[in-house]
């Protein structure tokens, strides 16, 4: 998936590709933007215990809203 803004006009010359070039950059800078969320994670002191300041749940949500729609592309055979 990483790959495929790179290579998009190469690929839709051999399949149809069911998403455009701007959504998927759209897309990438989203996972980038959870990825860079998930890696910055720590602990902060609230009171006697410790929290998460990110919800991991949602973060784990949001992704799957982005990488779910390409699973049936990318199973498709070529």
């Amino acid at each position: 998936m990483l790959n495929l803004p790179c290579y998009y006009d190469e690929v839709l010359e051999k399949r149809k590709i069911p998403f455009g070039k701007q959504e998927i950059d759209d897309d990438m800078d989203k996972v980038s933007a959870l990825k860079r969320k998930f890696k910055d994670i720590s602990e902060i002191k609230v009171g006697d215990g410790w929290e998460y300041p990110f919800n991991y749940e949602q973060g784990m949500k949001e992704l799957d809203e982005v990488l779910l729609k390409y699973i049936p592309f990318f199973e498709e055979k070529q």
